[in-house]
């Protein structure tokens, strides 16, 4: 995994922030990973999968074959959760080898209606440039292997799948290897229906890079079939830009909405991506997304990260910030994965923060699951829950959350758990469900 990106926005709102020594929801750990055979370490950076019977489906960067793969720390597994009773059962659906079937996924997974899974490895395939991986019950299917070549390479976000079955992705690294040479500098894919791979966009296209460079995260795709996405580096103070992709007679059109710059601070996005959404006041089409770092003069100097939105406009799309992070004070620093916009209010979580005492040595605190609120021209961001990364509830989120009918949230810690120290010598993480 390449090392986190920074994006730091310095946009000023009114924000009011609730925090202190108590939080407002309640968490439950639903599995401790061993990171033996159920697998370790789940970097679903985006989130969990749920299907409609309460299923909760997603991926673990290693444990599996313990023979293979990360210091013999495993490939990595595809697991699922199963409701009963009142607590959850969870079984490995697919254990990666690290060979043509690809290996360390470490994105979350999507599902079709007949409940056939999609997903992403960083690794693994025919080049070890990774893999886009179809699972149906115990079979797993490499719908493509990557090259690092001009057809791109080491997808750093999972794929999504419009209404005629094809899938949408994108990959940090390949396409024009003149651009950091001799890696490239990534490409947006598509896969039909029928099998057929396609690259739709290949980024640095002119010197400078000001389309973009190494995207990172899912996409996103609206009614009308527009993609938009993010990416790291690039745009016209390489800084990291959003992106569209349009259909249109000759392809596919790519437009910057937003080139990161100095006046935004060094905006390098982070892997969440976008989240499009409707904001509650006015009901407008909205692009919401993470910065890992920045806002704040915080957390080192570097900031602590951000929420932000992109609003269409006369003159474009116009980026403002929602809310910046702090790290102290009971708030959370360095936001990852995608958000979740659930009856008019965003949630997330942040990898640092909360609690500082706890976890890491530099003493950035464990994360912490947030709500944001716009009443009245205001958002008002309040911390759901403060991890201890105990082996009471975990620690260190770097997934988005998904929700059930009633409003319960779902995701996964990176950290923590009650299963001993498998992982490269930590706790191997847990999934977990949260009641604002």
């Amino acid at each position: 995994m390449n090392p986190r990106m920074i994006l730091y926005v310095s946009v000023a709102v009114m924000v009011f922030v609730l925090v202190g020594g108590a939080w407002a929801g309640t968490e439950k750990v639903l599995y401790n990973f061993t990171g033996k055979s159920d697998g370790g370490y789940p970097l679903n950076i985006g989130k969990l999968a749920r299907d409609s019977s309460g299923n909760l489906f997603g991926t673990t960067e290693m444990g599996g074959d313990l023979g293979a793969c990360f210091n013999q720390l495993g490939c990595g597994t595809v697991f699922k959760l199963s409701p009963s009773n009142g607590s959850y059962t969870e079984t490995t659906l697919y254990t990666f080898t690290g060979a043509s079937d690809g290996g360390n996924p470490g994105t979350g997974v999507i599902l079709d209606s007949s409940g056939n899974i999609y997903g992403t490895t960083s690794a693994g395939g025919t080049a070890n440039c990774g893999t886009v991986f179809k699972l149906s019950g115990s079979t797993s299917t490499t719908l493509y292997s990557f090259t690092c070549g001009t057809d791109g390479g080491i997808p750093e976000g999972s794929v999504i799948r419009d209404t005629g079955g094809n899938l949408y992705g994108t990959t940090y690294s390949g396409g024009n290897l003149a651009c950091n040479a001799p890696y490239g500098c990534g490409v947006v894919y598509k896969i039909s229906s029928s099998g057929a791979f396609k690259v739709l966009y290949t980024f640095c296209s002119s010197g400078g890079c000001p389309d973009g460079a190494n995207p990172e995260g899912s996409l996103a795709m609206d009614s009308s079939g527009r993609v938009y996405g993010m990416t790291g580096f690039g745009g016209f103070k390489n800084a990291g830009t959003v992106f569209q992709l349009s259909k249109t007679g000759h392809g596919w059109k790519e437009v910057v909405l937003h080139s990161f710059h100095n006046g935004d601070g060094f905006a390098y996005p982070s892997y969440g991506g976008v989240t499009l959404g409707k904001e509650k006041i006015g009901n407008r089409n909205v692009l919401f997304g993470v910065a890992a770092q920045g806002g704040s003069r915080n957390c080192n100097g570097n900031g602590c990260g951000s929420v932000f939105e992109m609003v269409k406009s006369k003159y474009g799309f116009k980026l403002t910030v929602l809310h910046n992070f702090v790290g102290n004070n009971g708030d959370g620093s360095y936001p990852y994965g995608t958000l979740l916009e659930l009856n008019g209010k965003i949630f997330g979580t942040t990898y640092g923060g909360g609690n500082p005492a706890l976890c890491l040595q530099n003493g950035i605190g464990c994360g912490t699951v947030f709500e944001l609120t716009h009443k009245k021209n205001v958002w008002k961001e309040t911390v759901v829950y403060t991890f201890s990364g105990s082996g009471s509830d975990g620690g260190l989120p770097v997934t988005g959350l998904v929700a059930d009918p009633g409003g319960t949230l779902y995701g996964l810690t990176t950290f923590g758990g009650n299963s001993g120290n498998n992982c490269d010598g930590a706790p191997c993480g847990v999934v977990y469900e949260v009641r604002p």
